[in-house]
């Protein structure tokens, strides 16, 4: 690691060209910390994305170092960002997602006071922005904790994949994030930071603004039902990967319980969800977290954080 690198921002990115220098854009106008450099992983685009990136960095980069990294296939968003974090320098990791911006409010303290907290506060592990949704109209929910706060910021059970930062030395060669994934693909790395007696904290006076073209979550969008099945598989996959083994029946119970809530009217979604399962967690060793980190996530974040 560059000891001199102070922040890494990554974005992970697919046929989006507009929207990623959109994002990429938005991070520049933010006033930032002498030493940054930005990291781009492409995901097998086919849209030109390469070159808009080069150009907006040759004319518009102020200097900026930029790292950006073409992928001949498609590895997801949480394989992305591991690429991401093995060719990032920085201290600090900042994850944008492609579709996101930096509220323009938030720009003059959006990076350097959230680096400046990490500083300080060297027991968080992780620091998760507001993120406000357009197609939702309202904020990202967060499951805060009931009785801690680290410096005026609630601890939280997991932090937004869409935005946050992250202290790499928690991690060091460890790659964080559930490679093959979409969806609760923070669940892993949120888990490993509780384990590791770190927090992750939720920020809410620095905002994103989480910009999707379609909105997948429409009751009559095609693509809510596949979400649907992606995440139920990438929520149970990560505490499969990282529960204590005992625990797998009663991760499979509450799976059935979440499939009868939110999947029973998608058809074929119990079998797809259960493939989806398979390809995240086959051939993936993980540590397992401890009881006493899983007893604290319930007295914390409550039953339903816990399974």
């Amino acid at each position: 690691m560059n000891e001199n690198m102070k922040l890494s921002i990554i974005v992970v990115t697919m046929n989006r060209k507009d929207q990623v220098i959109e994002a990429l854009r938005s991070c520049m106008a933010c006033k930032l910390p002498e030493k940054t450099e930005f990291v781009i992983i492409d995901n097998a685009s086919a849209d030109g994305t390469g070159e808009s990136i080069h150009s907006l960095f040759a004319h518009e980069g102020r200097g900026h170092t930029y790292i950006y990294q073409y992928l001949e296939e498609n590895v997801g968003p949480g394989g992305g960002r591991n690429e991401g974090y093995k060719l990032s320098n920085g201290e600090y990791l900042y994850f944008l997602d492609d579709d996101a911006v930096i509220d323009e409010n938030s720009q003059d303290r959006f990076f350097v006071q959230t680096v400046a907290y990490l500083d300080r506060n060297t027991q968080v592990g992780t620091v998760s922005t507001r993120v406000w949704d357009e197609c939702l109209q309202k904020n990202r929910e967060v499951r805060k904790s009931k009785t801690t706060v680290i410096d005026g910021y609630a601890s939280i059970y997991d932090f937004h994949g869409g935005s946050h930062f992250l202290r790499k030395s928690v991690f060091g060669n460890m790659m964080p994030y559930l490679y093959k994934a979409y969806g609760f693909e923070e669940i892993c790395p949120s888990l490993i930071i509780l384990d590791k007696a770190y927090y992750n904290v939720y920020a809410p006076d620095v905002v994103a603004i989480h910009k999707p073209i379609v909105d997948k979550w429409r009751a009559d969008s095609e693509q809510r039902g596949n979400v649907l099945c992606l995440e139920l598989a990438g929520l149970l996959g990560s505490k499969y990967l990282l529960y204590p083994g005992i625990l797998r029946p009663v991760l499979f119970a509450v799976f059935l319980v979440r499939w009868y809530l939110y999947l029973r009217k998608v058809e074929g979604g119990f079998a797809k969800s259960l493939q989806l399962f398979r390809v995240h967690t086959r051939g993936v060793k993980a540590r397992k977290i401890k009881f006493t980190t899983l007893f604290k996530i319930i007295r914390e974040f409550g039953i339903r954080a816990g399974v």
